[in-house]
């Protein structure tokens, strides 16, 4: 079995809610190479430490690097309509809601409806 990477190390920290130490190891992880994937874990981290600009940085980072990525799209819109930018965070969060419906459609499950909290 191989060695788990940092991205990987961190994810279990979070799970296990070491929030800090998952921080600290996607932040070497970014270091060494980016992703999206890396991107869209580490801002999540952020906005759960209530970082929200560094957050926001992340997520716009990640789309960067893939504008098609739903959970990114998610992510930064719901971040971008509570800082009252509405028409491009509706517009990621519609995004995001038709390529997860297609994803899920394609893998042969009934599209589902996610509540929007605003």
């Amino acid at each position: 079995m191989p060695d788990k990477t940092k991205h990987q190390i961190a994810l279990d920290l979070l799970n296990q809610n070491h929030i800090h130490e998952a921080s600290r190891l996607l932040t070497e992880a970014l270091a060494e190479q980016e992703s999206c994937d890396l991107w869209n874990d580490w801002a999540t981290v952020k906005a759960a430490c209530n970082e929200i600009n560094e957050a926001r940085r992340g997520f716009e980072r990640a789309l960067v690097l893939d504008t098609e990525n739903a959970q990114a799209q998610f992510n930064l819109g719901l971040i971008l309509v509570n800082q009252n930018e509405l028409d491009r965070g509706f517009s990621l969060l519609q995004k995001s809601a038709l390529r997860l419906g297609k994803e899920e459609q394609a893998a042969g499950q009934p599209a589902a409806r996610a509540p929007v909290q605003i």
